[in-house]
């Protein structure tokens, strides 16, 4: 486990997400193809050091026994070879053959273990290296998902701050219009909104002269022409408790009977 945590800080040191993931792609590339193109096993027993060593030990230990056996046998026959002789030393050597033989065999499986332990151990570093890939991938997902998600919050914020605003800023608006029509432009002038064709109307419309009921008129004029002045006030303020004139009103009907402004 420690080994596998050095390798992988060694792969990642100084290398940012996007390039990790290019890194990654091609140390998995690389080590796939030298994996798949790597030659099948081949061992040739005669170029390997190891084995002519051995050979030419075995050999010697051979020729060396089988002369001794050669010899103790013609010795028994009083000095002189027989079959017996050239059998016993053949047998002789070919012991020293067959444990040179057992060598080979062994010597071919080592090689054999080398050859597949060097494949385990690329595989190992390709299923090494596809795990960081997809650490890697998985990393850089998370973090565009949190930099998105993020973005949209961010987004979502600022447009709820955006209508909030604007809902505040028509609230105001809705206010001073209301007021506007009340006939104070103060909130409007505020707001920043020309209000000068507004006052200009509102002026127009106060010096408009304000429509009368005929009754009204001419209950006015024979109040003042028979009653006086004070009825004529009295009658007049009796209507607007009626709700049947102004004091605009009034003031217009004074003026125009008495001359006098009130």
């Amino acid at each position: 486990m420690r080994t596998r945590q050095k390798t992988d800080e060694e792969l990642l040191q100084g290398l940012t997400p996007k390039k990790r993931a290019t890194s990654f792609v091609g140390m998995r590339d690389e080590l796939l193809a030298d994996l798949l193109q790597r030659e099948p096993f081949h061992f040739d027993i005669n170029s390997d050091a190891l084995y002519n060593q051995l050979r030419k030990s075995y050999e010697k230990q051979g020729q060396r026994a089988a002369a001794d056996v050669y010899a103790r046998s013609a010795a028994m026959t009083g000095g002189y070879g027989n079959s017996y002789a050239h059998s016993a030393a053949a047998q002789a050597y070919g012991s020293y053959l067959d444990a040179l033989h057992e060598k080979e065999m062994q010597l071919y499986e080592n090689a054999y273990d080398r050859y597949a332990d060097e494949n385990d151990r690329r595989l190992s570093m390709l299923k090494t290296v596809i795990g960081l890939e997809n650490e890697q991938y998985d990393r850089n997902t998370d973090a565009e998902k949190t930099m998105y998600e993020r973005d949209q919050e961010q987004m979502q914020a600022q447009q709820k701050s955006e209508q909030d605003a604007y809902e505040r800023n028509q609230d105001t608006l809705n206010f001073a219009y209301k007021m506007a029509q009340l006939g104070d432009f103060s909130y409007l002038k505020n707001a920043g909104i020309d209000v000068s064709a507004l006052e200009a109307a509102a002026n127009a419309k106060k010096n408009e002269p304000e429509k009368i009921s005929v009754n009204i008129q001419n209950n006015a004029e024979e109040t003042y022409y028979y009653r006086g002045y004070s009825a004529l006030i009295r009658y007049l303020d009796r209507q607007i408790g009626y709700g049947q004139l102004t004091v605009k009103g009034k003031k217009q009907i004074v003026k125009a009977l008495t001359g006098r402004t009130i």
